[in-house]
Protein backbone atom coordinates (compact mmCIF):
# COMPACT_ATOMS: atom_id res chain seq x y z
CA UNK A 1 0.00 0.00 0.00
CA UNK A 2 1.15 3.39 -0.95
CA UNK A 3 2.13 5.90 2.24
CA UNK A 4 0.70 9.08 2.36
CA UNK A 5 0.22 12.25 4.64
CA UNK A 6 -2.80 14.55 4.57
CA UNK A 7 -2.73 17.80 6.12
CA UNK A 8 -5.50 20.04 7.84
CA UNK A 9 -5.24 23.63 7.37
CA UNK A 10 -6.47 24.36 10.96
CA UNK A 11 -8.19 22.63 13.73
CA UNK A 12 -7.54 18.65 14.37
CA UNK A 13 -8.45 15.85 12.69
CA UNK A 14 -9.25 12.63 13.57
CA UNK A 15 -9.28 9.12 11.24
CA UNK A 16 -10.95 5.88 12.51
CA UNK A 17 -12.20 7.87 15.75
CA UNK A 18 -8.45 8.77 16.55
CA UNK A 19 -7.04 11.80 16.99
CA UNK A 20 -4.40 12.49 14.06
CA UNK A 21 -0.77 13.79 16.11
CA UNK A 22 0.18 16.97 14.37
CA UNK A 23 -3.19 16.67 11.97
CA UNK A 24 -1.11 14.12 10.62
CA UNK A 25 -1.59 10.27 9.68
CA UNK A 26 -0.23 7.62 7.26
CA UNK A 27 -2.28 6.49 4.41
CA UNK A 28 -2.34 2.24 4.81
CA UNK A 29 -6.08 1.30 4.13
CA UNK A 30 -9.26 2.87 3.59
CA UNK A 31 -9.77 5.76 6.90
CA UNK A 32 -12.99 7.66 7.73
CA UNK A 33 -11.71 11.23 8.92
CA UNK A 34 -13.43 13.97 10.49
CA UNK A 35 -12.15 17.41 10.42
CA UNK A 36 -12.92 20.10 13.13
CA UNK A 37 -12.55 23.87 12.17
CA UNK A 38 -14.47 27.07 13.28
CA UNK A 39 -17.02 24.97 14.74
CA UNK A 40 -17.13 22.91 11.64
CA UNK A 41 -17.33 19.34 11.21
CA UNK A 42 -16.20 17.95 7.72
CA UNK A 43 -16.40 14.31 7.34
CA UNK A 44 -15.18 11.60 4.42
CA UNK A 45 -12.91 9.09 2.98
CA UNK A 46 -9.16 8.23 2.71
CA UNK A 47 -8.51 5.48 0.52
CA UNK A 48 -5.17 4.41 0.01
CA UNK A 49 -4.31 2.55 -3.47
CA UNK A 50 -2.87 -0.70 -3.96
CA UNK A 51 1.32 -0.85 -5.29
CA UNK A 52 0.90 -2.59 -8.05
CA UNK A 53 4.01 -4.30 -9.71
CA UNK A 54 5.51 -2.62 -13.16
CA UNK A 55 5.06 -3.95 -16.40
CA UNK A 56 8.15 -4.46 -18.65
CA UNK A 57 8.17 -5.33 -22.24
CA UNK A 58 10.98 -6.62 -24.16
CA UNK A 59 11.98 -5.04 -27.37
CA UNK A 60 15.35 -6.64 -28.25
CA UNK A 61 16.02 -9.33 -28.15
CA UNK A 62 13.36 -10.99 -28.84
CA UNK A 63 14.88 -14.52 -29.28
CA UNK A 64 17.48 -16.37 -28.29
CA UNK A 65 20.61 -15.74 -30.19
CA UNK A 66 24.51 -16.87 -31.18
CA UNK A 67 26.58 -14.40 -30.53
CA UNK A 68 30.18 -14.19 -31.37
CA UNK A 69 32.50 -13.11 -28.38
CA UNK A 70 32.76 -9.60 -29.65
CA UNK A 71 29.26 -8.92 -30.15
CA UNK A 72 27.55 -5.69 -29.43
CA UNK A 73 24.12 -6.96 -28.20
CA UNK A 74 21.25 -4.73 -29.11
CA UNK A 75 18.86 -4.50 -25.50
CA UNK A 76 15.84 -2.37 -25.32
CA UNK A 77 12.84 -2.51 -23.31
CA UNK A 78 10.08 -0.30 -21.88
CA UNK A 79 8.89 -0.48 -18.21
CA UNK A 80 5.82 1.66 -16.93
CA UNK A 81 4.67 1.45 -13.28
CA UNK A 82 1.74 3.37 -11.59
CA UNK A 83 3.57 4.88 -9.17
CA UNK A 84 7.33 5.55 -10.98
CA UNK A 85 9.86 2.78 -12.07
CA UNK A 86 13.13 2.92 -10.48
CA UNK A 87 15.44 1.29 -12.69
CA UNK A 88 15.90 -1.12 -15.42
CA UNK A 89 18.50 -3.40 -15.47
CA UNK A 90 20.13 -5.97 -17.76
CA UNK A 91 21.44 -9.13 -15.90
CA UNK A 92 23.55 -11.58 -17.79
CA UNK A 93 24.93 -14.87 -16.31
CA UNK A 94 27.25 -17.47 -16.90
CA UNK A 95 26.28 -20.89 -15.09
CA UNK A 96 24.30 -19.54 -12.26
CA UNK A 97 27.19 -16.30 -11.85
CA UNK A 98 26.05 -12.90 -13.07
CA UNK A 99 28.87 -11.72 -15.21
CA UNK A 100 26.93 -8.47 -16.47
CA UNK A 101 24.38 -6.45 -14.24
CA UNK A 102 23.78 -3.06 -15.55
CA UNK A 103 21.20 0.16 -15.86
CA UNK A 104 19.74 0.07 -19.29
CA UNK A 105 18.61 3.39 -20.52
CA UNK A 106 16.96 3.73 -23.23
CA UNK A 107 18.54 1.32 -26.41
CA UNK A 108 21.47 0.09 -25.83
CA UNK A 109 24.46 -1.95 -27.16
CA UNK A 110 26.24 -4.30 -24.63
CA UNK A 111 29.33 -5.97 -25.00
CA UNK A 112 29.87 -9.37 -22.95
CA UNK A 113 33.21 -9.42 -21.25
CA UNK A 114 35.64 -11.96 -21.51
CA UNK A 115 33.66 -14.81 -23.03
CA UNK A 116 34.71 -17.79 -25.42
CA UNK A 117 32.96 -19.80 -28.04
CA UNK A 118 30.67 -22.68 -26.54
CA UNK A 119 29.70 -20.99 -23.73
CA UNK A 120 26.20 -20.61 -22.62
CA UNK A 121 24.95 -17.22 -21.06
CA UNK A 122 21.17 -16.36 -19.88
CA UNK A 123 20.70 -12.63 -20.39
CA UNK A 124 17.39 -10.97 -18.62
CA UNK A 125 15.67 -8.07 -18.08
CA UNK A 126 14.73 -6.28 -14.78
CA UNK A 127 12.44 -3.59 -13.62
CA UNK A 128 11.95 -2.28 -10.11
CA UNK A 129 9.58 0.05 -8.44
CA UNK A 130 9.76 0.97 -4.38
CA UNK A 131 8.84 -2.16 -3.61
CA UNK A 132 8.56 -4.67 -6.38
CA UNK A 133 11.03 -5.82 -8.84
CA UNK A 134 9.48 -8.08 -11.98
CA UNK A 135 12.10 -10.16 -14.28
CA UNK A 136 11.79 -10.62 -18.38
CA UNK A 137 12.24 -14.42 -19.61
CA UNK A 138 15.67 -16.06 -19.58
CA UNK A 139 17.13 -14.86 -23.17
CA UNK A 140 19.79 -17.63 -23.92
CA UNK A 141 23.22 -16.58 -25.70
CA UNK A 142 25.03 -19.32 -27.31
CA UNK A 143 29.03 -17.82 -27.89
CA UNK A 144 30.15 -18.83 -31.21
CA UNK A 145 33.19 -18.39 -33.26
CA UNK A 146 33.04 -15.87 -36.39
CA UNK A 147 33.13 -18.85 -38.97
CA UNK A 148 29.90 -20.53 -37.19
CA UNK A 149 28.37 -17.13 -37.08
CA UNK A 150 28.88 -16.34 -40.52
CA UNK A 151 27.88 -20.14 -41.75
CA UNK A 152 24.77 -19.79 -39.63
CA UNK A 153 23.77 -16.46 -40.93
CA UNK A 154 24.37 -17.96 -44.68
CA UNK A 155 21.92 -20.82 -44.30
CA UNK A 156 19.43 -18.57 -42.92
CA UNK A 157 20.06 -16.02 -45.70
CA UNK A 158 18.99 -18.92 -48.22
CA UNK A 159 15.86 -19.89 -46.55
CA UNK A 160 14.98 -15.94 -46.87
CA UNK A 161 15.73 -15.94 -50.29
CA UNK A 162 14.07 -18.96 -51.28
CA UNK A 163 10.85 -17.66 -49.37
CA UNK A 164 11.24 -13.96 -51.03
CA UNK A 165 11.50 -15.28 -54.37
CA UNK A 166 7.64 -17.06 -54.60
CA UNK A 167 6.91 -14.40 -51.37
CA UNK A 168 2.89 -14.02 -51.83
CA UNK A 169 1.18 -10.43 -50.55
CA UNK A 170 0.33 -11.79 -47.24
CA UNK A 171 3.81 -12.93 -46.31
CA UNK A 172 5.63 -9.88 -46.92
CA UNK A 173 5.68 -8.22 -44.00
CA UNK A 174 6.70 -11.18 -42.18
CA UNK A 175 9.80 -10.98 -44.58
CA UNK A 176 10.36 -7.65 -44.18
CA UNK A 177 10.61 -8.11 -40.51
CA UNK A 178 12.97 -11.45 -40.71
CA UNK A 179 15.16 -9.33 -43.12
CA UNK A 180 15.58 -6.99 -40.76
CA UNK A 181 16.16 -9.27 -38.20
CA UNK A 182 19.07 -10.70 -40.48
CA UNK A 183 20.57 -7.68 -40.44
CA UNK A 184 20.58 -6.97 -37.13
CA UNK A 185 21.95 -10.12 -35.95
CA UNK A 186 25.19 -9.60 -38.70
CA UNK A 187 25.79 -6.49 -37.41
CA UNK A 188 25.32 -7.40 -34.05
CA UNK A 189 27.92 -10.07 -34.42
CA UNK A 190 30.34 -7.47 -36.31
CA UNK A 191 30.66 -9.16 -39.68
CA UNK A 192 27.99 -6.55 -42.08
CA UNK A 193 30.48 -5.54 -44.44
CA UNK A 194 29.75 -3.83 -47.76
CA UNK A 195 29.22 -6.73 -49.44
CA UNK A 196 26.71 -8.08 -47.54
CA UNK A 197 24.82 -5.18 -47.07
CA UNK A 198 24.41 -4.98 -50.83
CA UNK A 199 22.72 -8.44 -50.91
CA UNK A 200 20.14 -7.21 -48.19
CA UNK A 201 19.42 -4.31 -49.70
CA UNK A 202 18.61 -5.81 -52.97
CA UNK A 203 16.41 -8.30 -51.15
CA UNK A 204 14.81 -5.80 -49.36
CA UNK A 205 14.34 -4.07 -52.87
CA UNK A 206 12.87 -7.61 -53.78
CA UNK A 207 10.43 -7.18 -51.15
CA UNK A 208 9.27 -3.82 -51.55
CA UNK A 209 8.37 -4.71 -55.78
CA UNK A 210 6.27 -7.51 -54.56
Amino acid sequence: LIAGLVEPQAGEIRVDGKLAAGGEFRVTANHAIELWAEGVTLRGEVRGLPDREPTLRVISPGWNLLVTPDARIPVEAIAEDDFGVLEVRVRVSRGGTVIVDRALRGRELFELPDVKPREKLSLRIVAKDAKHEVASRDFQLRVVNREEAVSSHESTRKILRQKIAGAVPEAVEQLRVDLRVHREEAEMNRFLDAALADKLDRADKLLAES
